[in-house]
């Protein structure tokens, strides 16, 4: 079963890897040809299309880059309704160039987006579970404080790019839309789970498992990452379910889609020891093992939040799904975006 091969690397020791702010992890060979922008050099631009690379800024509580991403479908509106992106370069890797190199914008969907640029290691789970790339649990309790609490980074960001159309009397909506494929869609079931007063609609796919917004579910314990059984106690964030309701949603998969995620990096530590070795039997037997299991799982849990709407594509596997769904996840988006 994959979910024990996935568990079984979780009981070794943990080791840790060195990774530096990451002013200095830019390789001078990668950044020669980028300049650092501002909201402004958009503004200027007259919103031309093209990535606007804006330098993490620590005082404003960000301390990773992130792209503007302006797509040649923009189309101009009253209000700009943007778009957060996380980034998924679909590699694990320590060298953070790939990451800046990745560029994740998408041409398919007309608006501003913003793409924060977060580590993919290549060991989270052997690396106190950080996983920033999908906004694992070890990202909520590390000393280092470039890789903690990456969701408010994200929040950091998203305010500074408000903040900055605005002071330019550019009017942009309150809330955000989201979208995410694959390792980009764990971290956006988790994200909404966190500040789901911040999100109008997201759409996002091609993973087996969404964080449910249940702290039990038919007497199973459902932990950090999981569902939000100990979410106030990890993260400090108690959950908002009003607010969670609100969030109009669009959650898919192709049944033949197998991908092998990250569920459970840095669960065990989360596991009162009375719990733990019964714990992954008693999921397996609830949930199931499969991706479509699973994801049949978690969609019957979410049956009751009336905008979560979910889909399967069958027979079509991780990237045959991509394409397929474009045509939906934008008539969502056109349907549910914010005036």
């Amino acid at each position: 079963m994959f979910i024990v091969i996935i568990l079984s690397l979780l009981l070794t020791s943990c080791t840790t890897i060195n990774v530096d702010n990451p002013s200095n992890l830019y390789p001078t060979d990668v950044l020669s040809s980028y300049s650092f922008n501002t909201i402004n050099n958009i503004i200027d631009n007259g919103f031309s299309p093209g990535y606007y690379y804006i330098k993490e800024n620590p005082t404003l509580g960000f301390y990773w880059p992130f792209y503007i991403y302006i797509p040649r479908a923009y189309i101009a509106s009253e209000n700009i309704k943007l778009m957060v992106i996380p980034n998924n370069t679909g590699e694990r890797d320590n060298n953070f160039s790939n990451v800046i190199l990745s560029r994740e914008g998408v041409n398919w969907l007309p608006y501003i987006q913003l793409i924060p640029l977060f580590p993919r290691f290549e060991k989270p789970e052997m690396n106190e579970g950080l996983s920033p790339h999908y906004l694992s649990s070890g990202t909520f309790i590390t000393r280092r404080i470039e890789q903690r609490n990456i969701d408010r980074q994200l929040v950091s960001m998203i305010d500074y790019v408000k903040n900055e159309f605005r002071i330019n009397s550019i009017n942009i909506n309150s809330k955000i839309n989201m979208w995410g494929y694959s390792g980009s869609a764990f971290f956006i079931s988790r994200f909404i789970i966190l500040h789901p007063e911040l999100v109008n609609a997201a759409a996002f796919g091609g993973h087996y498992w969404t964080m449910l917004p249940l702290e039990k579910y038919k007497n199973l314990k459902l932990y950090y990452n999981i569902g939000i059984y100990n979410l106030s106690k990890l993260t400090g964030t108690s959950f908002n379910e009003e607010a969670y309701r609100r969030i109009k949603q669009f959650i898919y998969m192709g049944t033949a889609d197998n991908p092998i995620g990250p569920i459970f990096y840095s669960l065990d530590r989360l596991i009162p020891e009375d719990e733990r070795d019964n714990y992954y039997n008693r999921f397996e037997n609830l949930f199931g093992t499969t991706s479509e299991s699973l994801f049949d799982s978690f969609s019957e849990a979410l049956i009751d939040y009336n905008y979560i709407t979910v889909k399967k594509y069958l027979n079509l596997n991780h990237s045959q799904t991509n394409n397929m769904a474009k045509t939906d996840v934008l008539a969502f988006f056109i349907l549910n975006s914010e005036n």
